[in-house]
């Protein structure tokens, strides 16, 4: 293949995820695949609004990396499951900012950080450890590389979500090598359920439960195990000695469903351990989705062309498992027959541009969006099609900020 070839073939070359990471209504930066339920991502800032996406890219610092990112919205929210790598003190609160040593966060700079369609990087000096993360449609993959240390940590805070509140939590330690949990999340959505599986590539060498900020043990009395817990606070930790560039992966499916249904989405779609190919599939699907549109001009034109394009291949997100099934707006599992279902419809905002290209350029996902909504009217108690609706829980009405209006 001729270079002019190569380079006319490698569309994702011109994307530059980095775009639009500042400001209200921002995006993120992280690894997802086109119109992927995991948007595998950095997340600098939980409250602000003008981080709606989970990060800032004025912030330098950053809490961890959680599976689930709003891209474009004008109220923060999702950021579920936050991965956070460390090494020594384990920490399981996130810094009060008045306090900086009070709780995880760590320094980062932009200079140490790349992204790409379906890859990001960055390297925290702090604790000397390279991070790496990419995605498939329903799962993710962390590949965290360590200096030598006996305390190499990878923490999972449930109680993590962007803005809002957990209001229930589970983890249960399977084996030496697998957590599964979910958390239920009050937030734009009231009731929210995700579930996840995450897969360690090396055994635990000591791992554990902490809830409301005490360690879980085991008793006897009205019996408690060591390896489950529930609450509204919940964190799991791994600890290893770890040799000098030692890496630990962690592959994580989700789920509305069920923790079963968030294992086989991640068996089915990262059966094994090979990140550099998972990081070429998602990034040959990339490439697939942005040759729907080809343009002629120099090198800037097509950079703010295919990002432009990037982003808009972002959502809706795909929601059915590979199964089929899928948590309805009546709280009921279904199974999407001839269809996948989709969620997060900014119908408000998306009718006038997005969704007229998608009828031209994305026949089959509007066919398949469509019948989602049908099944949101079909489950809907008032029969409604969906106006702003994601993870099926429906949102009717909405503050214009700016006018004071109730509009929906």
């Amino acid at each position: 293949m001729h270079s002019n070839e190569k380079e006319v073939s490698d569309l994702s070359q011109y994307v530059n995820p980095f775009v639009g990471t500042e400001g209200d209504g921002n995006t993120y930066p992280g690894a997802v695949a086109p119109f992927g339920l995991v948007q595998l991502s950095p997340d600098t800032n939980i409250k602000d609004w003008e981080a709606d996406a989970g990060y800032r890219y004025k912030d330098s610092t950053l809490y961890g990396f959680s599976m689930t990112h709003f891209s474009g919205t004008g109220c923060p929210d999702l950021g579920d499951f936050l991965f956070v790598p460390s090494v020594g003190h384990l920490k399981f609160r996130p810094v009060v900012t008045s306090k900086p040593d009070s709780g995880y966060i760590t320094p980062f700079s932009h200079s140490q950080e790349q992204a790409s369609p379906g890859y990001y990087s960055v390297y925290l000096p702090q604790y000397k450890i390279q991070v790496e993360l990419t995605a498939t449609e329903r799962a993710g993959m962390l590949k965290f590389t360590f200096p030598k240390s006996d305390s190499a940590n990878v923490m999972l805070d449930l109680a993590h979500v962007l803005q809002w509140k957990v209001i229930w939590s589970h983890l249960r330690i399977e084996n030496k090598q697998l957590v599964t949990g979910f958390h239920m999340v009050h937030g734009w959505a009231k009731e929210r359920y995700l579930y996840f599986a995450a897969r360690f590539s090396a055994p635990f060498e000591q791992c554990g439960i902490m809830n409301g900020g005490k360690p879980v043990f085991y008793n006897t009395y009205r019996f408690t195990s060591k390896y489950e817990s529930s609450g509204t606070d919940i964190q799991f930790y791994a600890r290893y000695h770890t040799g000098n560039q030692q890496v630990i992966m962690v592959k994580v499916g989700i789920s509305a469903v069920s923790a079963a249904n968030a294992l086989q989405n991640l068996d089915a779609e990262i059966p094994g351990w090979d990140f550099d190919k998972v990081v070429a599939q998602t990034r040959t699907t990339w490439n697939q989705e942005l040759h729907k549109m080809s343009i002629e001009g120099n090198n800037e034109q097509k950079e703010t062309f295919y990002t432009s394009l990037y982003h808009a291949f972002l959502l809706p997100s795909v929601y059915s498992d590979v199964n089929g099934e899928y948590r309805g707006l009546d709280q009921n599992i279904h199974t999407a027959k001839d269809f996948t279902d989709y969620t997060t419809f900014s119908l408000w905002d998306t009718y006038r541009a997005l969704d007229p290209l998608f009828n031209l350029i994305q026949a089959k996902r509007t066919a398949d969006m469509v019948k989602s909504m049908l099944a949101h009217y079909d489950q809907s108690v008032d029969h409604l099609l969906p106006i702003w609706s994601f993870y099926k829980m429906i949102i009717r009405k909405a503050t214009c900020r700016k006018r004071g209006q109730n509009y929906g």
